[in-house]
């Protein structure tokens, strides 16, 4: 790993216009969803159960999946594969060279998740005196990690392969991700349709709340998405 060149991209990504504009976008649309879905509550829920902040994170991970692959368009920009070719005359292996900037994807993408997480925290502190936080750890882990290993494994390898198929995949998602598919959680990339349909048909414990109980069905799907991803990731190096 090369640390000059995953700071220059972190720096290049985090400064860049787009980043900044769609950073602040992700932000306020945190805050709007927060104070207008949420508070609500997902299903009859309380705000600040697991079910009806999994529907939070399935809202906010819909633009920050966005933002990231805006991002990697630019990894396959005529500009970027002239960069490779000077690159290529180097000692620099092109796989490490691909690979850090793919981390300094990474930690943007979580950049902004820990500041849209920040503001749910501050949200739920300061509207309902809720500091339980350690309870959304799961639902933080289950929601966005398999849908962020499947996109981005999906973006790098359709950009590898063409710079046109990645800006054709972005409005798929878009639209993958508006849509509530209840209870089938193979096609529901997202999540957001079983965040909603499953609290409407579980019992509820004392307090009167949905048991938080992922099936069987939607842990394998989650697991399915992620080595997905993963193996597409890893088929994008193939022609380097």
């Amino acid at each position: 790993m090369d640390m000059k060149i995953l700071k220059y991209e972190l720096k290049r990504i985090i400064f860049s216009k787009i980043f900044v504009i769609t950073f602040i976008i992700a932000l306020f649309f945190s805050v709007i969803d927060l104070y207008t879905e949420i508070i609500q509550g997902v299903s009859g829920t309380a705000p600040f159960s697991k079910w009806s902040y999994c529907k939070f994170l399935c809202d906010i991970n819909t633009i920050m999946l966005l933002i990231l692959m805006l991002t990697c368009t630019g990894l396959f920009s005529r500009n970027e594969q002239r960069v490779r070719e000077i690159t290529s005359c180097t000692s620099l292996p092109q796989k490490k060279y691909l690979t850090t900037k793919n981390l300094a994807l990474l930690i943007s993408y979580l950049i902004i998740a820990m500041c849209c997480i920040f503001i749910s925290v501050i949200f739920y502190k300061t509207t309902f005196n809720f500091t339980n936080f350690e309870n959304f750890l799961l639902p933080i882990l289950i929601i966005l990690l398999p849908t962020f290993a499947f996109v981005f494994g999906t973006s790098m390898f359709l950009g590898s392969k063409k710079q046109i198929f990645l800006y054709i995949w972005i409005p798929i998602v878009l639209i993958l991700s508006l849509v509530n598919f209840n209870n089938a959680p193979f096609i529901d990339i997202f999540a957001k349709g079983y965040a909603s349909y499953m609290p409407t048909i579980l019992p509820v414990d004392g307090f009167g709340e949905p048991v938080f109980i992922l099936s069987s069905h939607f842990i394998i799907s989650r697991i399915i998405f992620t080595l997905i991803g993963i193996m597409l990731y890893l088929a994008s190096f193939k022609k380097l």
